[in-house]
């Protein structure tokens, strides 16, 4: 029983899935010498490895607008396939068309625009710390002690302290005084002491005290020597007590800063009509005996000044002042005093600075820079030479620019619009009013204008707009400028602009049958054979050209004129088209294989133009062509079968045609626009499908390995070298009489009668070049089937490395076959062991 188990285990999951499958999910042991495992199922989506629309989209790449490809979907059991649309000649009669399908609709709509303004506070608030070395570099300069050298004035500290605290120091001593005398000085129960040299003895020293009551200069020669004491000006003090300065200490003081404004990014400047600026000198609580006055000038964001006034705390005006986003430089002159100050310089934290905020409270005016506003516009478009070679004039009763607009900015900032078009006779001006919402103008040109196309007439559709902003300029088109604005309140202004176009007829030229005239030949863009070679890469078949024909290339070809449901009159009713049409397939200079579609012998049926029914992106076209539909129904498949394996890489279809427009355009005709329903044109365009349905004309071997993906791929066992353990696989050997794979295809990446596929299924042992194989079915059903490995073939594969699984797909000679809208390979897999040995329950 445990040996039994063991083996299977073993077996089911080394043999058969390697590292790559699936471990069996459940086991159903009958009362027999066989077991069957559930091995799963493989899916693979090939879709991914075979992209036919990025290899068609290649291939019509060199295109032009005169061409359009589409994914082809009437129906999802459908192959899978692609539609080519192309023109030969087509003149639209609704001039409303025109207008359409020309980019003057998109270059009055691009005037168009919405946008919302929000009005800052116009707060800030800045603080720096001063730098108070320069407090303390005009202490030191004043700490002189005087023995006899300045005459007139007292011996001992010029400057009036108790004591002054030194983290370090340099203490200088100059006089006439012998070179190499000692100098000591006591202070504060402590000696310091240097040499002279030169008349000069310099002394550096850290955490010192100068105690002006208890400060001693003596000399080790115990003589008197008029001298002079100081402090070098960079000596950093910790503290000074009951200092009284004999003169004010001042030094200049600069900062920067530029206007906070977290609501409008665009914020370029204001007016203000009620507000004020404040500057506040803080000076640290340690101190006392201080007193502290400053003047203030800025330049730059805000232009200001205040005078000394002995007041810490200053209040500048604003009102009728401008300020902007500009860089803000301040400076200020600071002068201190001390009166029996004391100053302590060891807390960083009670730093001496100065506060700058404001109070705004009303704005006169606001000058912002708009975002995304396309203020002018000079479009001009040469009308379709369809147009000015088929069109005479155009009765026009007016074209009108439908305006909406919002501009809730307050009473007097106003927007300008001007807007200008020779051939459409518009030369107006409008205002879009401060205060309005939802409002509505109309702009019209001048009614009943005859326009001219043509020679002496217009060959261009023109149209220029210029929005002006209030306090805009040449220079800054997107600059507003608006008054009266609330701080803080948030105005919306907005364009649209529609053309509506009123056409009264349209008359054709008596050149019409001159200008519908075709002769030419005009180029498909689509390499059948780059296709099918691009498939046969994918599908990893040698020589699919030779091995394949396609089913089918329908063309379906439309003259077209308009539907006069309207109206009783038919303008074109004499009017036919007549002419050769030739399809081949080859090179501009060369038709390889050539079919001809419609000969002159007969006129070209008129036909309605087909409603096609799009997917939602424009890329898949989801109705259905019919031969019955269209003017002209021919099949191109002989061409291309013919042509697949001896023309060149640069081959492709080509249109060859002499069209001419017979009858009926002796004098004008003149078409009102009453008369059409729903537009319409005059011309001949066509579609081409491309089915990717194919018949084999011999055999074709597909590897299913390959189209399995990475499910199918490496040893069978799971190993990765020859060294691999079997050891533990071996022993169980000897109790299998065979070993069965069992299969079911419940979906191919293909369409076909199954019954005309077969499946070949073998193991290849060992690498190199003469690797051994061993059959094990041919043949064989390919939608499901049983596959046998015998217990001898089992020993030769555990003995060999690697044991790769050969499965083959072979589609036979007259096999129909066409690929399915979803490229999904899908199989049920299970195994079956037979042994010798029964399994007691």
């Amino acid at each position: 029983m445990k040996i039994k188990n063991t083996f299977l285990i073993l077996f089911g999951t080394m043999l058969f899935f390697g590292c790559n499958w699936q471990i069996p999910q459940k086991a159903t042991v009958k009362a027999s010498p066989t077991f069957n495992f559930s091995a799963g199922t493989i899916k693979n989506d090939l879709s991914k490895q075979i992209n036919l629309d990025s290899i068609v989209d290649d291939m019509l790449e060199s295109g032009s607008e005169q061409f359009g490809v589409y994914n082809y979907c009437p129906n999802e059991d459908a192959p899978k396939s692609f539609a080519l649309r192309f023109s030969i000649a087509e003149v639209p009669v609704d001039f409303s068309e025109y207008i359409k399908n020309s980019g003057i609709s998109d270059a009055i709509s691009g005037l168009s625009f919405e946008q919302r303004i929000s009005v800052p506070e116009i707060s800030f608030n800045h603080t720096a710390k001063i730098d108070i070395s320069e407090i303390k570099k005009g202490i030191n300069n004043l700490v002189i002690y005087n023995n006899s050298v300045i005459p007139d004035t007292k011996n001992g500290f010029i400057l009036d302290f108790s004591k002054i605290v030194y983290k370090n120091c340099t203490i200088n001593i100059t006089g006439s005084i012998p070179d190499g005398t000692r100098v000591i000085i006591e202070s504060d129960h402590k000696d310091i002491y240097g040499y002279i040299y030169n008349n000069t003895c310099n002394i550096e020293v850290s955490d010192f005290t100068i105690d002006s009551e208890n400060f001693y200069v003596t000399f080790d020669d115990n003589k008197d020597y008029p001298y002079l004491i100081t402090v070098d000006e960079d000596s950093e003090i910790a503290s000074i007590h009951n200092v009284n300065s004999p003169e004010n200490i001042s030094f200049p003081f600069e900062m920067s800063f530029s206007l906070s404004d977290a609501n409008t990014t665009n914020f370029e400047s204001c007016e203000i009509a009620d507000g004020k600026l404040i500057t506040d000198l803080k000076v640290p609580s340690t101190w006392s005996g201080v007193s502290v006055d400053y003047n203030f000038t800025s330049t730059g964001g805000i232009e200001v000044n205040a005078d000394k006034n002995g007041n810490l705390k200053k209040e500048i005006q604003l009102t009728n002042t401008s300020i902007s986003n500009k860089k803000t430089t301040s400076n200020s002159d600071i002068e201190i005093s001390l009166s029996n100050a004391t100053l302590d310089f060891t807390n960083e934290d009670e730093a001496m600075q100065i506060e700058i905020s404001s109070e705004i409270n009303q704005l006169k005016s606001l000058c912002i820079e708009l975002d995304d506003v396309k203020t002018d516009i000079n479009y001009s478009e040469k009308l379709p030479q369809e147009v000015i070679d088929s069109v005479k004039k155009i009765n026009l009763n007016s074209l009108t620019l439908n305006v909406e607009y919002t501009n809730t900015f307050p009473e007097g900032n106003d927007i300008t619009l001007n807007t200008k078009s020779d051939i459409f006779n518009i030369n107006d001006k409008i205002t879009l009013q401060g205060g309005s919402e939802n409002g509505t103008e109309k702009i019209t040109s001048t009614d009943n204008k005859v326009i001219l196309i043509g020679d002496g007439g217009y060959d261009s559709y023109d149209f220029t707009g210029k929005l002006t902003l209030p306090g805009a300029t040449s220079e800054k088109p997107n600059r507003i400028l608006i008054s009266n604005v609330a701080l803080g309140e948030d105005y919306f202004i907005s364009l649209k602009l529609t053309p509506e176009i009123d056409w009264e007829s349209i008359v054709l030229s008596d050149k019409l049958t001159d200008s519908m005239s075709q002769k030419g030949k005009m180029n498909l863009p689509v390499n059948i054979n780059e296709l099918i070679k691009n498939m046969s890469s994918s599908f990893k078949i040698d020589d699919l050209l030779k091995k394949v024909q396609l089913d089918s290339l329908p063309i379906y070809l439309y003259c077209t004129k308009p539907t006069f449901e309207n109206s009783t009159e038919d303008p074109f009713k004499d009017i036919k088209f007549k002419g050769n049409i030739s399809i081949y397939y080859g090179t501009e200079d060369q038709a390889d294989f050539k079919e001809t579609i419609q000969d002159d012998t007969d006129s070209i049926v008129f036909k309605d133009y087909p409603k096609i029914n799009f997917s939602s992106d424009r890329k898949k076209i989801l109705s259905e062509f019919k031969e019955t539909t269209c003017s002209i129904y021919a099949n191109l498949a002989n061409i291309i079968n013919q042509s697949l394996s001896s023309t060149s890489e640069n081959s492709s279809l080509f249109v060859d045609y002499n069209l001419s427009l017979d009858g009926g355009t002796d004098n004008e005709i003149e078409i009102r626009s009453e008369m059409l329903s729903d537009g319409g044109s005059l011309g001949i365009f066509a579609y081409v499908v491309l089915p990717l349905k194919f018949k084999t004309v011999s055999n074709i071997t597909l590897d299913a390995a390959e189209l399995a993906g990475d499910s199918l791929n490496g040893d069978i066992f799971g190993r990765k070298d020859a060294n691999s353990d079997m050891n533990d696989l071996e022993q169980y050997i000897d109790y299998i009489r065979k070993a069965s794979f069992n299969y079911q295809i419940t979906q191919l990446p293909f369409n076909t009668n199954k019954n005309a596929v077969k499946l070949n299924a073998g193991l290849i042992l060992g690498e190199g070049n003469n690797p051994e194989k061993i059959n094990l079915t041919e043949n064989s059903s390919l939608q499901s089937g049983t596959i046998s490995i015998k217990s001898d073939d089992i020993k030769k594969v555990l003995k060999s490395y690697p044991a790769n699984l050969d499965l083959k797909i072979n589609i036979g000679n007259g096999t129909e076959f066409s690929i399915p809208q979803q490229m999904n390979l899908e199989l049920n897999l299970a195994i079956s062991i037979e042994t010798d040995i029964e399994m007691e329950f």
